[in-house]
């Protein structure tokens, strides 16, 4: 029987050969792509693996909220990286309160700074009662609200809840803010029991009247930024004294209006060539205190009687501008966390000589230097009473400083300068006006307090206040937001996807 071959096998008599082949090696194949898909997910597991360990070992932290509410101020973190004291800090909040994220990721970053320094210890009150109870008795409190407590050696400090926020109506202010102080109390804190026993401040009493408003005055302020950096601040008055107290760390003289006594001069540079003194010397311009001003002037910084200020004809008139903007200047210790920023000075402000680089001061070993300088268009202006002022040959030229530092004992071997009294005059007493606490005025005082008390890994912009606001919404609102999160935007979503589904089924 003769076997019949279809047409298209006599035509191409080669594909049912081919055909037969592709049958025979289509294991292979799939024995390769199998091996192909193991190999490059082995490959990914591998590249994740290495992200993660790098991620792990290697990691960098961006704060990316506008106040950077996650970032530690300079001056906590010299103070931590500085440390070589051991600390334990243990939470004991309850994870409902208002302040626990926030204090659980302040106490996590603290942590983050120094870890082999930090040892930290988390007790929920209401999920472990036992190690609330072991906490009571290692410290001896009694635990009844949320706390953290700040432990080195055998010294400890408790910080309260109620210590770490400040309500408006504590502020008297109104509105729905809430202040959140919890580094600037738990650095305090810190600082408190590593260093033991406090500094001690004095502020000369009799010499003027400190303003009082609503947030108090600038002896509050003063006093406040002491306590901070664990220090106390007392009124001094020098008419029945025969020196300085002996554990005077510092003098501040604040707005004095009437001069100090040829007496009280003497005291003063008694202290000041005590090689430990610390002054600090905020300025009235309306004062009158030549004796206070030949003191100064003796330490290389001249207050010049004028004041600051820029004046300029405008379509509505002369117009003459007080406030004074200024700029921190490099070169000192004081103002190396703020060089390039900026701040501003209320009220008047009067301009001072600083002799930098006086071979006089220098043969004394007194080292003295500009902080703040004004903006270009200020000047110092002798007739400052004038409806129209401009600048003239008798008034003190641009650049003009607004303050300074003095240092007597300043020698050029770092180890040295332990033994050496510190200075610092600022040409306007509003700086520590509670109406006038913007951030850089407040990180000022704080780093020339610091210096003052030789206390240098301290200094930097202070802790920042963290404000929370809170948003009220009627029922109406609560509602037209459920509807939108709930079912619209859901709905939309599925909408989408069933369109798409169609789409492709045709």
């Amino acid at each position: 029987m003769q076997e019949t071959i279809p047409e298209d096998a006599r035509k191409h008599p080669e594909d049912s050969s081919g055909e037969k082949c592709n049958r025979l090696s289509r294991p292979a194949k799939r024995l390769g792509i199998g091996f192909n898909v193991a190999l490059q997910i082995l490959f990914v597991l591998l590249l994740i693996a290495s992200v993660n360990y790098l991620g792990f070992r290697h990691y960098k932290r961006w704060d990316l909220t506008k106040g950077e509410n996650y970032t530690l101020s300079t001056t906590t973190t010299n103070f931590l990286q500085n440390s070589d004291v051991s600390l334990e800090l243990v939470v004991a909040f309850v994870r409902s309160s208002a302040l626990a994220s926030d204090v659980l990721n302040l106490v996590e970053e603290y942590k983050r700074q120094n870890p082999e320094r930090i040892e930290l210890t988390f007790i929920d009150p209401a999920r472990d009662p036992n190690k609330l109870e072991a906490a009571k008795l290692k410290y001896g409190l009694d635990l009844t609200e949320n706390v953290v407590i700040v432990a080195s050696g055998e010294s400890s400090k408790t910080v309260h809840e109620s210590e770490m926020v400040a309500t408006p109506t504590q502020r008297g202010q109104s509105g729905d803010d809430v202040e959140f102080y919890g580094e600037d109390i738990l650095t305090s804190a810190m600082i408190s029991v590593t260093e033991g026993s406090q500094r001690k401040l004095y502020i000369l009493a009799g010499k003027g009247q400190l303003r009082q408003s609503p947030r108090g005055s600038a002896y509050n302020v003063l006093e406040s930024f002491a306590r901070r950096q664990n220090a106390t601040l007392e009124p001094l008055r020098l008419d029945d004294l025969d020196s300085f107290p002996d554990d005077a760390d510092g003098v501040i003289l604040l707005n004095a209006v009437y001069d100090l006594t040829d007496r009280e001069i003497g005291l003063l540079e008694e202290y000041w060539q005590r090689r430990r003194g610390g002054v600090l010397v905020l300025l009235n311009p309306q004062g009158t205190t030549p004796r206070l001003n030949g003191f100064l002037d003796k330490n290389g910084i001249s207050p010049r009687g004028d004041r600051v200020l820029y004046a300029e004809s405008t379509g509505a008139g002369p117009r003459t501008q007080f406030l004074v903007q200024s700029t921190f200047v490099p070169g000192s210790r004081i103002t190396e966390a703020f060089w390039g920023l900026n701040t501003t000075f209320g009220g008047q402000t009067c301009s001072l000589r600083v002799k930098e680089g006086d071979e006089e001061l220098q043969r004394k070993t007194i080292e003295v230097k500009p902080l703040l300088e004004a903006a270009t268009r200020f000047w110092g202006e002798t007739s400052f009473l004038e409806k129209l002022p401009s600048l003239d040959p008798a008034d003190n030229a641009p650049p003009v400083f607004v303050a300074a530092s003095a240092e007597l004992g300043a020698l050029a071997d770092e180890r040295l300068r332990i033994d050496s009294s510190r200075m610092v005059v600022v040409g306007n007493a509003t700086l520590a006006d509670p109406d006038m606490q913007i951030a850089s005025n407040y990180d000022f005082i704080c780093a020339s307090l610091n210096w003052l008390l030789d206390r240098e890994e301290l200094m930097g912009i202070a802790p920042k206040i963290k404000t929370r606001h809170h948003i009220s919404l009627s029922p109406e609102q609560h509602q037209r937001i459920f509807w939108i999160c709930a079912i619209t935007l859901p709905a939309a979503v599925a909408g989408f996807g069933l369109f798409v589904w169609a789409v492709r089924r045709v």
